[in-house]
């Protein structure tokens, strides 16, 4: 956020926008004023004056809700919805989920690209105020709403990845791990085959939510599918932040089967981990192949000394550990 020497230097320059274009009918002022106008509610709302950011949006609304410009409709979609989002901000949860609700009444089947990812944001933003207020079934509610806009383009279909990541998360939390679970290979299914960088990282959360899932209430079969799929699309990814979920899936999964009795699957594992990690990256996946590295010699310590059952209890440590490593891939 700026300074407050900046923010009253913008503000004075969009106030004299403002005062210059209030009245004019040419369609670029017009556009100018409400660009202005919303710019304004905006600067004002995040610098915490709210009840003058509410003027500016309530006047953006009430001028160019219903106007026959797109481009204006859209202002006043945009000055809505930060409307709804300053008013859950100050907790006051029952208005904001009307102005979000207002949002997407006001979209309602519009084609416009533009629209729909304004009611896209309105009921993406509005899950976030209700899970942070701690009513999680409204807020899965709005998430799956996100849902119906999942024809737009690819900047809209990214917050649509992104509200079906936030159901599996909050299903994760009412311990629903099924449900969790098909929500997560729905985002397969629907992403799997995008090359956006930013469809492709959901895909790669959903497998390590899986894998997590799956280890956290025993469904070997659930693991198993998700470690294969996560081997097969992004064993081979260059994305940091993909190689970072590779690596939380694939040692998570190596733990769970060490807890099972399975310590030469967890070992052919942790193998795989370190050939694909031969070289150091960045500290947070550095630490993990380190931590690899160590189990692996660990399990062949005990190989060499042909102690089996050392290798079995040294497993079921490591899952225990595992439990709390594990909420790093969330």
């Amino acid at each position: 956020m700026p300074d407050r020497d900046e923010q009253a230097q913008r503000l004075q320059q969009l106030d004299e926008t403002l005062e210059r274009d209030r009245d004019s009918t040419d369609a670029d002022a017009r556009n100018r004023f409400a660009d202005s106008l919303v710019a304004k509610g905006i600067l004002l709302a995040e610098s915490e004056r709210s009840d003058e950011a509410g003027r500016c949006f309530d006047a953006a609304v009430a001028s160019f809700a219903d106007d026959d410009d797109p481009a204006l409709r859209r202002q006043a979609l945009v000055a809505l919805g930060y409307k709804a989002w300053m008013l859950g901000r100050e907790g006051r949860i029952s208005d904001a989920e009307a102005a979000f609700d207002d949002v997407v009444r006001r979209v309602g089947d519009a084609s416009d690209g533009s629209a729909r990812e304004a009611g896209a944001q309105a009921l993406y933003n509005k899950g976030h105020m209700l899970r942070r207020a701690g009513r999680l079934e409204p807020a899965l509610d709005a998430f799956r709403l996100v849902r119906r806009y999942g024809d737009s383009p690819d900047r809209v279909q990214s917050l649509v990845s992104k509200a079906m990541l936030l159901e599996v998360s909050i299903l994760r939390d009412l311990q629903r791990p099924r449900e969790a679970i098909t929500c997560a290979d729905e985002i397969v299914e629907r992403f799997g085959e995008r090359t956006a960088s930013e469809l492709r990282e959901p895909v790669a959360k959903a497998l390590s939510h899986k894998v997590h899932i799956a280890a956290e209430h025993d469904l070997r079969e659930h693991l198993d599918s998700a470690r294969t799929e996560m081997v097969a699309r992004f064993g081979d990814a260059n994305e940091p932040d993909i190689r970072l979920l590779f690596l939380q899936a694939m040692t998570r999964a190596g733990t769970y089967l060490e807890g099972c009795g399975r310590p030469d699957l967890s070992r052919k594992i942790y193998q795989d981990i370190v050939r694909r990690f031969p070289e150091p990256e960045r500290p947070d996946i550095d630490e993990l192949v380190t931590w690899t590295q160590e189990r692996l010699g660990e399990f062949d310590k005990a190989i060499a000394k042909g102690n089996r059952q050392a290798a079995v209890v040294l497993g079921a440590g490591a899952a225990i550990a595992g439990l709390f490593r594990s909420r790093r891939g969330r």
